[in-house]
């Protein structure tokens, strides 16, 4: 009925405003109620959480413990006190950084999440130092030690049988 509306930069509120009057001005309605919710909101949340994924949000907003309490919370090995929030505005990324343990991420422009921000839970150092070993060196290891250990016993058996037959 009204057509195409340009909606970027503008709020729930104001788009229900902007649609009311044009109702009423074209003459649809007299007196609308316009109710405004995003279909599509998501929200990626990856790093050290538990479940990382897509989340996708039934309300009109969600806030960042909201968001990681969905995914199962950040795991041990996850820095609670560096979680960035990746956001594009005017159609370029801006990186927030929120520490979770302190007051200030509740005045944080980060804490209420925007459609399609990704939340990225950096991972502590300890983790860091394990993710640059090897993973596959624990298994190397147990392998060299069975193999030395079967050498072991064969040679071991060998002696004792010649030391038997010699006796």
């Amino acid at each position: 009925v009204l057509g195409k509306i340009h909606v970027a930069c503008l709020t729930h509120t104001e788009l229900a405003s902007l649609i009311e009057n044009r109702l009423i001005k074209e003459g649809h309605i007299k007196d609308p109620v316009v109710t405004v919710k995003l279909l599509n909101f998501r929200v990626c949340v990856i790093g050290e959480v538990t479940r990382p994924g897509m989340l996708h949000v039934d309300g009109d907003r969600m806030t960042i413990f909201e968001a990681l309490s969905s995914v199962g919370d950040v795991t041990m090995y996850g820095q609670r006190k560096n979680v960035t929030v990746i956001r594009e505005e005017d159609g370029q990324r801006i990186l927030g950084t929120l520490d979770l343990t302190s007051q200030n991420v509740f005045s944080s422009p980060y804490y209420f999440l925007h459609q399609n921000d990704v939340v990225y839970v950096e991972p502590n150092k300890r983790k860091k130092r394990n993710a640059e070993r090897d993973p596959m060196i624990m298994t190397y290891i147990s392998s060299g030690v069975s193999i030395i250990s079967v050498l072991t016993s064969a040679f071991y058996y060998y002696i004792m049988t010649k030391y038997y037959y010699n006796n």
